[in-house]
């Protein structure tokens, strides 16, 4: 298990969830969060590891975001990604906030949320999906094109 050390934060060991990397960086970014493993951080320590984020240039995501107020947390971290809402109005202002909004592909293939969540093919409908990911099952991604042009085609028809 690796240690991050960054600015007092050695003693949180974390796991990595997603690393994107780009030949015109040194370093690798850290696209969607870490899971805390352990040990459970208080909110002002969570402040701080935002605050090393954003002077890193490093993009944080919230997750399931399901509220408004948790929304304006997030803004207050400069957080530039809501991954997974868990409701639409939720969705719909995050992104009328700016942020991308993420939902997964299984939801589409599945015509909805496993844990009863919005269905993505409804917040997309509302123009509040940026992008779709893999989530648990990575063959999603290819389903959920053709799953997501046959309902916009059934959608547009009289």
């Amino acid at each position: 298990m690796s240690v991050l050390q960054v600015h007092g934060f050695s003693h949180v060991p974390l796991k990595i969830h997603t690393l994107v990397f780009d030949k015109t960086h040194p370093k690798p970014l850290l696209l969607l969060g870490f899971q805390f493993i352990q040990q459970a951080l208080n909110i002002e320590e969570l402040a701080r590891l935002a605050a090393v984020a954003k002077d890193h240039g490093i993009p944080l995501a919230s997750h399931d975001d399901d509220s408004i107020g948790k929304l304006d947390l997030m803004r207050n971290w400069n957080v530039a990604i809501s991954e997974f809402p868990v409701e639409l109005g939720v969705a719909i202002e995050a992104k009328q906030r700016g942020l991308a909004v993420v939902m997964g592909a299984p939801n589409v293939v599945l015509g909805k949320s496993h844990s009863n969540n919005v269905s993505a093919f409804e917040a997309i409908s509302y123009g509040a999906v940026d992008i779709l990911c893999s989530d648990y099952y990575p063959p999603s991604m290819l389903q959920a094109v053709f799953f997501s042009t046959e309902a916009a085609y059934l959608w547009s028809m009289p």
